[in-house]
């Protein structure tokens, strides 16, 4: 008890606001958030990676010709996309774990910006082979 009143005594002094009782705290509670999410997008490419059906990209796409992996076929893709889902799920948990972590977080943060590299490179490949399609029309 008492490290919890020098705790709150040192964010006093450091001028950091102190909790409010029954408000939810975005702050720590974000990085669970991300976690959830990106564990739930990759469960769904797991079932799609397992034959399930609906997958949204590629060539099962309604519309291949918009997707920038129009020749790529769900058995290739999902599998891919559902372990970088996972990886990334993996690595925002390890960020949103409170305390000492035996992972350095710039070893961490390395890994999330590689991963949004990867996201947005395949969005932009996505976008520039849309837009080139819609202007062939």
């Amino acid at each position: 008890m008492t490290q919890l009143i020098e705790h709150m005594a040192s964010r006093a002094a450091d001028g950091a606001p102190a909790p409010v009782r029954g408000r939810f705290n975005w702050a720590a509670g974000i990085g669970y958030l991300a976690v959830l999410v990106l564990l739930l997008y990759g469960l769904a490419h797991a079932y799609w990676a397992f034959g399930g059906d609906g997958f949204p990209f590629g060539a099962d796409d309604a519309n291949p010709e918009y997707s920038a992996f129009e020749h790529v076929g769900r058995d290739r893709l999902a599998p891919w996309i559902a372990g970088g889902f996972l990886g990334s799920a993996a690595v925002a948990l390890l960020l949103a774990l409170p305390g000492r972590r035996r992972i350095p977080a710039r070893v961490l943060m390395g890994a999330s910006v590689f991963s949004a590299a990867a996201v947005f490179c395949t969005l932009a490949d996505s976008a520039s082979s849309a837009i080139s399609s819609m202007s062939s029309c």
